[in-house]
């Protein structure tokens, strides 16, 4: 008789867990549909329809509004007018909501009418980073259109591999992995990707990375981001060194409806003849003072409502100490692993 009951319920589980996948496989579809009926919308409607929908967010959601001026008040201080300070604070929200509706438009971004979406600044400093023959790591942040960026660099150029976290919900992660690989791009998933980084850079591939979000002590370095010290992955500058890889910060800048400048910076050539904890610091704090330059000049491109400076420092740890610390820690572990 237990048998039999133990065989029920394994059955049942058994059913459950099926139709729990296909219901899943289903609301993926659905949302899909619905995601690229959204990008089939004309460019106006839909600009100005999620502009509101950012201004609704903005004012209904207060805990997020707060954070995103009060980071604003704290990295400009003085350079800003608390009319100003909110006015930023309100393009950031419109940044979020545009941003997913430009990843929405991604299929209409063609080979044939990327001139009609964006313009190229320096694209020169990629040939020239490119013809080294050891890889480039981009490093960008979220800032302005930076779903588009991918898609459009591969139609220029040729697909590269992508280094992102899976989302939390597994329906949304399926679908922006669906815009993000659209036109070729691979991704790699964030955890124990170091390997997979250090072999496509050595094979002389491109690379692209996020670079502006707050890390855990363990996993970074305090470097000067807006005059306050932000705790800051040096991954990065680690795969550069240890690849001779060269690194471009890359942003894509919205200048308008569908209008876009994708801007890329001087290549950073990591120096593996200096003391390697000092380059990882430079190149680190080098990647950091380009974001800050870039947001400087468009403060409601960038993502505010993030806790950036959430990691402090310990207390009676000098800042050199901190740093090796890690530093060291982490290429002992690397050490490990290879």
């Amino acid at each position: 008789m237990r048998y039999g009951i133990y065989q029920y319920i394994s059955f049942t589980n058994f059913i459950f867990v099926i139709n729990f996948s296909v219901m899943k496989k289903i609301l993926q579809k659905t949302v899909l549909y619905i995601v690229r009926f959204i990008g089939l919308l004309p460019s106006t409607l839909v600009y100005y329809l999620f502009s509101f929908f950012a201004y609704i967010t903005f004012i209904v959601d207060k805990k997020h509004r707060i954070r995103a001026m009060e980071n604003i008040r704290s990295a400009f201080r003085n350079e800003m007018s608390e009319k100003e300070i909110k006015k930023s604070a309100y393009e950031s929200f419109r940044n979020m909501f545009l941003t997913f509706v430009e990843m929405c438009r991604i299929p209409r971004i063609k080979k044939k009418n990327l001139h009609k979406f964006i313009r190229f600044e320096n694209l020169e400093y990629f040939e020239e980073a490119y013809k080294r023959g050891k890889g480039v790591l981009f490093c960008t942040g979220h800032f302005g259109s930076w779903e588009i960026m991918p898609h459009c660099f591969a139609l220029w150029h040729k697909p590269l591999h992508i280094v992102a976290r899976p989302l939390d919900s597994d329906i949304l992660d399926g679908i922006v992995s669906y815009f993000r690989t659209y036109s070729g791009n691979r991704i790699i998933k964030k955890k124990n990707a170091l390997k997979s980084m250090v072999k496509i850079l050595k094979s002389g591939e491109a690379l692209g990375t996020l670079h502006d979000q707050n890390v855990k002590r363990r996993e970074g370095i305090f470097v000067d981001f807006f005059g306050k010290e932000a705790c800051t992955s040096f991954a990065p500058a680690i795969i550069a060194i240890r690849t001779e890889a060269a690194i471009i910060p890359i942003y894509t800048v919205r200048e308008g409806k569908n209008k876009f400048v994708m801007k890329l910076e001087k290549p950073i050539i990591p120096n593996t003849d200096n003391n390697r904890d000092d380059e990882i610091f430079k190149i680190t704090q080098a990647l950091t003072k380009s974001l800050e330059a870039i947001i400087r000049k468009y403060p409601g491109q960038w993502f505010w409502v993030h806790r950036r400076w959430k990691t402090k420092p310990k207390k009676n740890e000098t800042e050199k100490e901190r740093r090796m610390r890690k530093i060291r820690r982490h290429i002992n572990a690397e050490k490990r692993q290879s």
